[in-house]
């Protein structure tokens, strides 16, 4: 019976993990025995001074080459943020060669460029060369995702990734129609199979990961979006009657409150409903946290004329660190095992 397996269940809480940090991921936890064995929550200890030495030569790159080498200066910031990030005592790695990045990259923004020179001498082939580039952008990121995780590592393990070029399509164009032609009505269902092929498209040296969303968490995605609609689509419909500053403010707070609520939400969403043969993982980002965190950066930005802005990433990587844990199972120290034989 239910009860008799309950009463032979083993409850025991661990000491929690060694973090300067106080969020609750990082606090002594009960568990039950069988179930999940440890808790392990990311940790990024990056210093802001660090990324912001790393920025201002990146800033000074870009200005100098006129732009052309913000790839390089991007696949830096990329290689930082992985190095500061670890996982049960173990970095993240990016080890991408900048030549490569730098090719890829400037292909799409040459496309860009032709495109937009294009649309100003020859409109008629614009419009043709634009519906090309949409054809083929979503092959263009899948090139670009395979290229990034296969540089990326855990340790010694390489990420994967495994998607089809017809799936990639689906998620990357077909989704996004979608959610355009049903004025956002489709946009939980849609943004849930979007999420799903972002996490089942790659894999962890031989460890896959599987998706197990619930389609009624998603539906809170539609409350916002709805408000937004209702305050905005009235207020540029009746444009001549309101002045063109209350237009704009009442239009920009709207669609800014939509996309941090939904920043929570999804990236909530998107942890909770990911899993592997290791274990789960978990996000409790809150809302009102996040709000405060999100009005201070952009705050001290806007004061700062953007020089703030190195401080604003390292504080959006820390929070996002402590409201993020993965519970491993019984396979997981097996794995770990593993890895330090070989």
């Amino acid at each position: 019976s239910t009860a008799s397996i309950i009463s032979k269940a083993i409850y025991y809480r661990d000491d929690g993990e060694e973090s300067c940090e106080s969020s609750s991921m990082h606090q002594a936890v009960d568990f039950v025995y069988g179930q999940e064995i440890r808790r392990i929550p990311f940790v990024f200890d990056a210093r802001a001074l660090d990324y912001a030495r790393l920025w201002l030569v990146n800033v000074l790159v870009c200005l100098l080459s006129a732009g052309l080498l913000w790839p390089w200066a991007r696949a830096r910031s990329q290689r930082f943020f992985y190095q500061h990030t670890r996982l049960d005592g173990i970095e993240f790695g990016y080890r991408s060669h900048i030549s490569k990045v730098l090719l890829i990259q400037l292909a799409l923004v040459a496309a860009l460029l032709g495109l937009l020179i294009s649309l100003l001498v020859w409109p008629w082939y614009a419009a043709s060369g634009a519906v090309l580039l949409f054809a083929v952008l979503p092959l263009a990121l899948q090139k670009l995702q395979e290229f990034q995780l296969r540089n990326a590592f855990y340790g010694e393990q390489a990420w994967h990734y495994t998607a089809s070029i017809k799936s990639t399509y689906v998620a990357l164009l077909a989704w996004p129609l979608l959610i355009l032609l049903t004025l956002g009505l489709a946009a939980p269902w849609a943004v849930m199979q979007i999420q799903r092929h972002l996490v089942e498209s790659r894999s962890c040296g031989q460890i896959k990961f599987t998706f197990h969303p619930h389609l009624k968490q998603y539906l809170s995605l539609l409350p916002p979006l709805l408000l937004a609609n209702s305050l905005s689509l009235p207020v540029l419909y009746f444009h001549t009657i309101f002045p063109k500053p209350a237009v704009v403010f009442v239009v920009v707070l709207s669609w800014l409150l939509v996309a941090v609520r939904w920043r929570v939400l999804l990236n909530n969403l998107f942890w909770n409903s990911t899993r592997c043969s290791l274990g789960y993982f978990v996000a409790r980002e809150d809302l009102r946290s996040y709000q405060k965190l999100w009005v201070r950066n952009n705050l001290y930005c806007v004061i700062s004329f953007g020089l703030y802005w190195p401080w604003a990433k390292i504080a959006r990587a820390q929070y996002k660190a402590q409201h993020l844990a993965f519970f491993a199972n019984a396979r997981y120290k097996k794995w770990q095992q593993t890895l330090i034989e070989q």
